[in-house]
């Protein structure tokens, strides 16, 4: 920068101000809005400084001008008059408190703005409380007399039958006293029915009356809400024109220390795009007035708020993102799972509110917080007669049953179920963690597809269907499956290349998972549908990025993936199985390049190692060029790789990568131990020859199976590359039986006679301090897998047919 002056903060600008010296005088100009105070005044024109002026740049930037002309006048003009100056010291504090002084009227009007604001809310809130109260008791009087018109005609047509039996009994003369029997039963259940009816009639005209008593008391107490709101509205703004006027809330530096930090997180947020406005709310209730910070997502439409001390942790948090320019928690900062967002309500029209959506609203604290004090109002249970004598109906409904219980019932049932199955191969942990990355899939998107098709008009909340229940509890409970499993199946792990850095993005994509299922389990409760997209978005993005992970690290564990034999499960959703494949070869890709590096070093190894004797020479050299035959035919199947990995692939070719990826591990183990045995031969430590020899034609019929197994996945692939020349897997084998003829040399009488010319207790010690080094020189730079993927060589069983893989 080319300021003389260079400060840093959110409230200084770029170009701030300007101070100029002419002759002797010194002025200071501010540029554009940038905020400058000179003794505590806001000033927006040049002014000119004098000796002891306080100069505040940015709000938080204190400075005081020293003028030595101006203070040998001083003196001169003060030793001639004979005066003395009465003023204390001009501080810091000084310097503050004349800043609150001045900066008083702004304080003021903002508290004022900030309590008006929220009085209007309120006011609108009440407003909205009393339309949704009208039309809530329209509808229930509608429905109220609807039902005593049915009852009415139900009672009409039996008066109707009564009259036809009666004439039907007058034309059976015949049988005139069994009629007449039949006439007094009829009558008496005729009244019966008749009172029945009759009460039902007055029971609902009773429960009409009651409503119409209970709107008249709501619209009371709204009214009185409104007006009181209204006083304390007018008071304030006659406050806020009547400035001689003392105030009752007295602006002090907590209070311009709040409005300096709104500032800064609203230009924060405005420097990362993101949508959230932060705002001062004063809210007084009997008197007594409550702070809080107000935070509002413009592109969701909702608000929570948030205490002071909260606040200022945030804000702490935002400045260090600030001064970072950004990162992958920039969202975290501004949006917190536990915060209890609400439907924003200043700038809902009440003309657009359906049932639902009022229902949503009636969450909102303002809206609620009106009618804390009237009860709800009880929903009459329609009835439906199918016969005279049936039992009357109750009037209101009880209690909904709970489905909780029936729930957890079927998921114990179905976990014993599980435990009973039988299954022909055995599923790894990988295995289980897609599983239940399906089931949070497909579990979120039906909740949302639900929440969608819900009735704008109903009464009823999302939740309370057994449906909707048991989806939310198998979500929560495949989460927390996903939490456990991950945690065991990355204790498994031993330290290799590339896993460290997927571990730590699997476990953050876990996290983030877990936030953003709270927020849409928030939104549907809430039912804020702009919450529950938005919510519901982010976790299918982060589902698709922990698949991928756990592909790679399948790959590298060389774990089998069951899930991609048994596709039947995830043949609908194919961004899940695309995602998953993207894992695979990425995983496969990684451990190429790994082996390629592991081949590489042991070559170097073993040029490093010192061979005096002529045998050992040719067997150092021989090895050397086997190794690197070996790098040659990894480095072509890496190319193979790369050129398949660009198509895309069919479940089973993914599946063949995983079974690829197996056979490699045990060939870079049976590398990694081979190395080890021909450098502890070369230091003069015994080796096993049949042992060599089991891993030597181990490797090169792991080698010829890969080379294989690479080709016919690369034109199953549609790849046109060139394949790996026959004579060159000759010339791997052949490699390998020159090295075993050298070692064999190497081990016979006449060859080894140098090595037993020395005494028998230097030989002893020099064959410990060799053991001792083979036992570290061991090259172990690449990770050793578990399960069937590491091969553990003995010196006393390896013959091929011994071998155990563990």
């Amino acid at each position: 920068s080319s300021h003389d002056i260079q400060l840093s903060g959110v409230l200084i600008a770029d170009d701030h101000c300007t101070i100029r010296n002419f002759g002797g005088t010194v002025s200071i100009v501010p540029a554009g809005e940038a905020k400058t105070y000179v003794n505590g005044t806001h000033i927006s024109e040049p002014t000119v400084l004098h000796h002891g002026d306080r100069v505040v740049l940015g709000g938080d930037h204190y400075f005081r001008f020293n003028h030595p002309v101006e203070v040998q006048k001083g003196k001169k003009l003060s030793s001639r008059n004979n005066l003395t100056t009465s003023e204390g010291p001009k501080d810091f504090e000084f310097a503050k408190n004349e800043l609150l002084t001045a900066q008083r009227s702004r304080l003021e009007a903002e508290i004022k703005d900030a309590q008006l604001k929220a009085k209007e809310e309120m006011m609108q809130g009440i407003q909205i409380a009393k339309e949704m109260a009208q039309q809530e008791l329209s509808s229930q009087k509608a429905v109220y007399e609807r039902k005593i018109q049915a009852l009415e005609a139900e009672l009409r047509e039996e008066s109707q039958r009564k009259r036809l039996e009666e004439l039907n009994n007058q034309k059976a003369s015949h049988k005139i006293e069994e009629l007449e029997r039949a006439k007094q039963h009829l009558e008496q259940e005729v009244y019966v029915n008749k009172r029945r009816l009759e009460m039902e009639t007055l029971a609902t005209k009773q429960a009409l009356e009651d409503h119409r008593i209970r709107h008249a008391r709501i619209l009371e107490a709204l009214e009185i809400e409104k007006q009181k709101i209204a006083e304390e509205v007018q008071m304030l703004q006659e406050n806020r024109g009547n400035r001689d006027k003392t105030f009752t809330i007295q602006p002090n530096w907590n209070s311009m220390k709040l409005s300096t930090m709104i500032q800064e997180a609203n230009a924060i947020s405005d420097k990362f795009k993101k949508c959230y406005i932060f705002g001062r709310h004063d809210a007084s209730d009997k008197g007594r007035s409550d702070t809080s910070v107000r935070v509002r997502n413009l592109q969701l439409g909702i608000s929570t708020f948030w205490s002071l001390e909260k606040f200022e942790s945030k804000l702490a948090a935002m400045k260090e993102l600030y001064e970072s320019n950004g990162g992958d928690r920039d969202e975290d900062v501004f949006c917190d799972p536990a915060d209890e967002w609400e439907p924003d309500i200043t700038s809902t029209p009440v003309s657009s509110l359906s049932r639902r959506r009022s229902r949503s609203l009636m969450k909102n604290r303002r809206v609620s917080g009106c009618l804390h004090d009237i009860h709800p109002i009880q929903s009459m249970q329609s009835s439906h007669s199918s016969g005279l004598m049936e039992k009357p109906s109750t009037i209101y409904s009880n209690s909904s049953e709970s489905f909780l219980p029936g729930i957890c019932k079927e998921l114990i049932g179905s976990s014993i179920d599980f435990l009973g199955q039988s299954f022909d191969e055995e599923k790894t942990i990988a295995d289980s963690l897609i599983n239940n990355l399906l089931r949070l899939h497909n579990g979120v998107i039906a909740i949302s597809k639900a929440h969608e098709e819900q009735d704008e008009e109903s009464q009823d909340n999302l939740f309370s269907d057994r449906a909707a229940q048991a989806l939310t509890i198998q979500v929560a409970c495949a989460f927390e499956q996903l939490v456990v499993l991950f945690k065991h199946w990355l204790g498994d792990f031993l330290p290799c290349t590339g896993s460290a850095r997927l571990e730590d993005e699997l476990r953050q994509d876990i996290k983030k998972l877990g936030g953003y299922l709270q927020l849409f389990l928030q939104g549907c409760c809430s039912d804020i549908s702009s919450m529950v997209k938005e919510a519901q978005n982010k976790v299918m993005k982060i589902i698709q990025q922990a698949v991928q992970c756990v592909g790679q690290l399948a790959v590298l564990k060389g774990s089998k993936l069951c899930v991609l034999e048994n596709s039947s499960k995830v043949s609908s959703t194919q961004e899940f199985m695309a995602a998953l494949q993207d894992g695979v070869t990425s995983g496969m890709k990684s451990l190429l390049d790994s082996g390629l590096e592991t081949a590489q070093d042991l070559r170097q190894d073993l040029s490093r190692q010192s061979a005096r004797e002529e045998v050992t020479k040719q067997m150092k050299a021989s090895t050397v060029e086997w190794v690197g035959s070996l790098e040659n035919a990894v480095a072509e199947w890496r190319t193979k790789s790369f050129r398949t990995q660009a198509q895309e692939g069919s479940r089973q070719q993914v599946s063949k990568l995983l079974s690829l990826a197996s056979e490699f591990l045990k060939l870079k183990s049976c590398l990694q131990q081979t190395v080890e045995m021909i450098v502890s031969a070369l230091r003069g430590c015994p080796s096993d020859l049949h042992c060599l020899r089991s891993c030597t034609e181990t490797i090169c019929s792991l080698a010829r199976k890969l080379h294989s197994d690479f080709s016919a996945h690369s034109a199953s692939a549609g790849s046109c590359g060139n394949e790996l020349p026959r004579a060159d897997c000759e010339e791997l084998e052949s490699l390998a039986k020159s090295l075993l003829l050298c070692f064999e040399c190497g081990e016979s009488p006449g060859l080894s006679k140098p090595w037993e010319s020395c005494s028998s207790n230097s030989k002893e010690e020099q064959c410990k301090s060799d053991r001792a080094d083979c036992g570290k020189s061991g090259p172990r730079r690449a990770c050793e897998p578990h399960g069937d993927a590491t091969p553990a060589v003995s010196s006393g069983d390896c013959t091929p047919n011994r071998i155990q893989w563990v």
